[in-house]
């Protein structure tokens, strides 16, 4: 990609990139889960998704900088990976390996059924309509802004990478929230991301503006809980597995949020900015809707028991 021009080239360097680092993401999820539990795993879980938040914020600044020398220099910012993959390397024991093969063995045969068990499944398709929804902040602000008449419009890129870094920062205490919410989670982070999109729709200034952008991106919180939902629902042999196919519903939920929000539109017949954001509100309820039944259903169950 550094040094082609050649779109199709490209194209394919950038389906090999993703895919590469498609196996490692997936794998430092699975790994907190091989080796944490409980609180702990929570807590860490929540430290994997702000430093991935930060760290793509922080490459994609480093990026724009370096487009500022040309485009192809702004490909350089892959070179970040080289010194993950030493620490890695140096960081993942043999012990480790081994006591995952091991368990791995154990569990192929006995627990197969369970890598698509109700639970994880709800996870996946939560996942996939949380994107559809949380992508319209990126793809609507723009017109939003216009159609709103609001002044220092130019300010929308700024307030969208700092929006991004304090919802990273929010999954820091990740482990916390989940203590005191632990189920209704979720439910709180879909609240807050409708609660954000409400203040963009009422927005009167950018600051305003900017505020519902943060409570939209803290939303995000919902990520670390349903990845900690599958660790806890699946078996060693397949939390990789699992752990991939929920990382692929969050990348088709952006892919297809564009043409999921316009057959909304022409179900209800206004396809504006705003009305988008009212689309991705309405996803949120939904979403919640659904974890506080989910939340509920467990809660009885255990009474039960």
């Amino acid at each position: 990609m550094l040094f082609t021009s050649n779109f199709y080239l490209i194209l394919l360097g950038r389906f090999l990139f993703g895919a590469g680092t498609g196996l490692y993401n997936s794998l430092t999820i699975s790994l907190i889960g091989d080796c944490f539990e409980g609180d702990e795993q929570q807590n860490l879980i929540g430290l994997q998704s702000a430093t991935a938040a930060l760290g793509n914020s922080v490459a994609t600044f480093i990026a724009g900088l370096l487009l500022s020398v040309n485009w192809h220099s702004s490909f350089l910012v892959y070179l970040a990976i080289i010194p993950m993959i030493i620490i890695f390397s140096l960081g993942y024991t043999k012990r480790i390996e081994k006591e995952t093969s091991v368990e791995v063995k154990n569990d192929t045969v006995a627990h197969v059924n369970k890598k698509l068990s109700p639970a994880v499944l709800l996870g996946i398709f939560t996942l996939f309509f949380f994107f559809v929804s949380v992508i319209v902040m990126l793809t609507s602000s723009a017109l939003a802004i216009q159609q709103l008449g609001l002044a220092h419009s130019e300010l929308l890129s700024l307030a969208l990478a700092v929006a991004g870094i304090l919802g990273s920062i929010s999954f820091i205490f990740y482990g916390q929230i989940h203590k005191l919410f632990k189920n209704f989670t979720p439910v709180l982070a879909c609240v807050l991301g409708f609660i954000g999109y409400l203040i963009l729709l009422a927005a009167t200034n950018m600051l305003v503006f900017f505020i519902g952008l943060v409570f939209v991106s803290i939303s995000m919180i919902v990520i670390p809980y349903i990845y900690g939902l599958i660790l806890s629902s699946v078996t060693s042999s397949a939390k990789n597995i699992v752990i991939s196919l929920a990382m692929i519903a969050c990348n088709l939920g952006s892919f297809f949020s564009p043409f999921i929000i316009s057959f909304l539109a022409k179900i209800f017949g206004a396809s504006d900015a705003l009305s988008q954001i009212k689309y991705a509100a309405f996803i949120f309820v939904v979403i919640a809707l659904i974890f506080t039944f989910s939340a509920l259903t467990s809660k009885n169950k255990g009474r039960e028991q």
